[in-house]
């Protein structure tokens, strides 16, 4: 996974692109009595797509949480 810092561009809701410079910190959280508590970090370049996160974030996930019963993610990640 790249990790250097770079720009990052994506269409914004009116069709227009923003660009940013900088990095994406993509974290995989587990809930407890209602809240989300992070258990797995991963920092990549801005100009990653965020599928490329998914399956390293899972292992991480579910090396540190012995039982996952659903993964919910931002649409980004089903590319």
């Amino acid at each position: 996974m790249p990790k250097a810092c770079d720009v990052g561009t994506k269409q914004n809701s009116k069709g227009y692109q923003e660009s940013w410079n900088g990095y994406k910190l993509h974290l995989g959280t587990v809930t407890r009595m209602s809240r989300d508590i992070p258990v797995a970090a991963l920092t990549t370049s801005a100009s990653m797509h965020d599928s490329g996160a998914v399956i390293p974030l899972q292992r991480m996930v579910k090396e540190r949480h012995l039982t996952v019963f659903y993964e919910l993610m931002d649409a980004a990640y089903d590319a």
